[in-house]
């Protein structure tokens, strides 16, 4: 019965873990994005004043 609940509390345990370290990761990753989206922001911006400079 006591290695039964072990197991049981070791398994609760690592899927804790694996959700918490997946949440983790997709926050990672849309932060990721988004810091990329507001550089081709930036950059289609300047594109854009280059362009009108030019003219």
């Amino acid at each position: 019965m006591i290695l039964r609940l072990r197991s049981l509390t070791l398994l609760s345990i690592l899927s804790r873990i694996s959700i918490l370290t997946i949440l983790l990761r997709s926050l990672h990753v849309s932060s990721l994005h988004r810091t990329r989206l507001q550089n081709l922001n930036i950059t289609s911006k300047k594109k854009d004043l280059f362009i009108g400079d030019t003219f």
